[in-house]
Formats: C-alpha cells, structure tokens, sequence
C-alpha cells in the first residue's frame, strides 16, 4: 500500500470515530444529569448557610445512625452526649465528592464521569471510602498526595489560641496561602513553617464530612452564629491512620475516638452532614498539628479552589489546617 491510500484510509477512520462519538457519547452527555446513578453527583445552587429550603418543611424522624439519614434530607440523631440533633446530610459539591468511585481523569476544576461514558469502556475505578485496613473504625489512610505530613504528629513546639480569628489573625493571615507553594513544592512531609502544634480552646463544629482518603474534614468556626459576618471558618482534619505502629497513630487512633464520641459511629457515606443547618453547631477544643493544604490550591488561578462545603465556599478564605488532629473534645 503508497503512503497515498494510506493516509486517506487513516483519514476516513478519524471520520468514522468521530461520528461515533457524535452517536454514543453526545447524547448520553445530554441527558446524564437526568440518570439516576448521577443523583448525588447534580449539582443544585446552594442554599446559604443557616437558612432553610423545601426539606425544611418536613418533619425529621428519628434515626439510630447517621447514614440512614439520605442525601438532601434530615434525621434526629441522638449523639454520643445524649443530646437530640437535627443532621441534614446534605451532598458533596460535584467536584469535590468523596465518593470517587466513577472518575476517569481530573482536571484544576472539576471530574469526568465514567458513568458519562457508553457502558462497553470500562472506567477506571478511584478510591473509595472505607476501602482501607481498619474500617470503619480506624481506618488507615489510603490518599497519595503529602502523605508523611498528613500521618504525623508534629515534634514541633505547642502554641494556644483562643479561637479560630485569633489563629487566623497570628499565624495564618502572616503567612499568605498565594506565598505557600513555593515554600511546600514537592515537600511530602513538613515544611519548618508547619512543623508545630496548636489547640484552639473553644471553636463551634458545623458540619463534616468523610473522604475517600479516609480523613474526616470538619468545619470549625469562631462564632456559634453561623451567618455573623465576623465569623471566621476553617477546616481540620481527623486523619486516616499511619501504616506504621507507633506513638503517630497511637494519637491518631485517639482522636478518632474522640471525634466518635462528639458525632456518634462512623460513616461511609460522602456529603456534609450539617447540626441543623448549621444553626445548632456544638462547642469543642480542638489541638493538632499544622498543615497547608496543597490539594485545595488552584495552580491555575493562583487562589483557592474547590474546598469544603458550597454554603460556606466564600468564607473559607484559607487552606491552612489542623491536620492531623490529637485530640478533639465537646465542651459543656
């Protein structure tokens, strides 16, 4: 065969896959939104934090685990403290679900699901919650990105803050998160800045969320009015444990502990289980060390990207964390 015939029979199969696509692909883009495997995947606006929607008007039941609560819906659930709540289990923004179980590839935004794809391409399957060693209990943790940092306990000093404005203000806000990649760059364990431990005596716990690395992201702030303008939010994280037997995950084991007796037993399910909306947040001090979370950090747009819960994505203003935590205590 000439390099003639050849190149019009590799030009007419480009036509040929092309149209394919334009057959299968485009049509089942068209209607995915509508599939209901892609139910906790589609994306509705969010409501502010502390206010109600449609959900509201229907009478919560009681439930004896967070996880019979469904997506979009609400329970009563009696925690550990003996204490009725109201949990709304509301879903996790599409692009930072942590049910990764359908994703093919990621970009800086957002993921393509595999569901999108016609049935006869098998997906990759991405890591899934509680599919480590120890679930659901004590989980190991099972994500790839600083994993040294996000497994150990700082040997640094131990500093206290009154709440979480006041870390903000001493520590975080001197230390820009725009001015933060080039200090971590490929850094898998801690940085010097990072490398001590904080507690913040008294913080209000809104919600949280479990993630397919195994971490818990909970999302602390300053005031218990959730919608006071001078609230100050940030995230911390009870870690997924330390392969490794040792004084690291003898801590981390005790903080998850801790963080079971505060919200009661374990999840597997993703989404942001909010106290009420957020109006009902519960009193806690938290301890652990510091983490600056590249992970959160938009390369592209040089500013913060997808993190933690759509109602509070505005008021997030840093990826600065406790990360792991050591302890985590409900205060009375």
């Amino acid at each position: 065969m000439n390099d003639d015939k050849l190149d019009k029979y590799l030009s007419f199969g480009k036509w040929i896959v092309a149209a394919l696509v334009i057959i299968i692909v485009v049509p089942q883009l068209k209607n995915c939104c509508n599939c209901p495997q892609n139910a906790k995947y589609k994306s509705t606006s969010a409501q502010p934090a502390g206010t109600t929607d449609e959900t509201d008007k229907v009478k919560p039941t009681p439930v004896n685990s967070l996880e019979e609560i469904p997506v979009n819906e609400k329970g009563i659930y009696t925690t550990p403290s003996k204490k009725k709540r109201i949990i709304n289990h509301k879903a996790a923004p599409v692009e930072e679900d942590p049910d990764a179980t359908s994703y093919i590839f990621q970009s800086d935004k957002k993921y393509l699901q595999a569901s999108l794809l016609p049935t006869f391409i098998t997906p990759k399957k991405g890591n899934q919650m509680c599919d480590a060693a120890g679930c659901p209990d004590h989980c190991n943790y099972d994500g790839v990105k600083r994993k040294e940092a996000k497994t150990s306990v700082s040997k640094g000093q131990k500093e206290t803050f009154k709440s979480v404005t006041d870390f903000l203000v001493k520590f975080a806000d001197k230390h820009p998160d725009v001015d933060m990649p080039s200090v971590i760059k490929s850094s898998n364990g801690r940085v010097p800045l990072e490398d001590f431990n904080v507690t913040i005596t008294k913080a209000w716990l809104f919600c949280f969320a479990k993630e397919s690395d195994e971490d818990y992201h909970l999302v602390i702030g300053t005031k218990k009015n959730i919608n006071d303008p001078n609230n100050r939010f940030i995230i911390v994280e009870i870690g997924g444990l330390p392969e490794k037997q040792g004084d690291d995950r003898t801590k981390l084991i005790e903080a998850q502990n801790d963080f079971f007796k505060i919200v009661g037993d374990p999840v597997c399910e993703s989404g942001y289980f909010w106290f009420d909306d957020g109006n009902d947040p519960i009193p806690i001090t938290v301890s652990g060390s510091i983490y600056w979370d590249i992970e959160h950090w938009s390369k592209k747009k040089e500013s913060i990207g997808t993190h933690g819960p759509s109602e509070l994505r505005d008021r997030l203003t840093t990826v600065w964390e406790i990360h792991p935590v050591t302890s985590i205590q409900e205060l009375q």
